[in-house]
């Protein structure tokens, strides 16, 4: 029985070991932009919020990319850039 808890054991560290290796580790998100790993987040725009004609190279869960050609919001949800209803600190026109 000891020997079974040791390879469930085991098969468990290997399974943490391996997750933190997919999650750590620099992934190509479509449209280009890139997760950032934890030494690029300094040279991240300091509020999390970019504006440009094109989506970040480099973003984090969370970060705020405002397409100036559709005139639209977007947040990066780790791998995409899910579109939000409206910007919230741009004026109504």
């Amino acid at each position: 029985m000891r020997r079974y808890a040791n390879i469930i054991m085991w098969l468990g560290v290997l399974c943490l070991l391996f997750l933190l290796a997919v999650v750590c580790a620099a992934e190509t998100v479509p449209g280009g932009t890139t997760l950032a790993t934890e030494s690029e987040v300094p040279s991240l725009p300091p509020r999390g919020k970019v504006v440009s004609d094109t989506a970040p190279p480099k973003a984090v869960v969370g970060m705020i990319w405002l397409d100036t050609t559709s005139n639209v919001e977007y947040i990066f949800d780790g791998s995409n850039w899910v579109p939000h209803a409206a910007p919230a600190d741009l004026p109504q026109q």
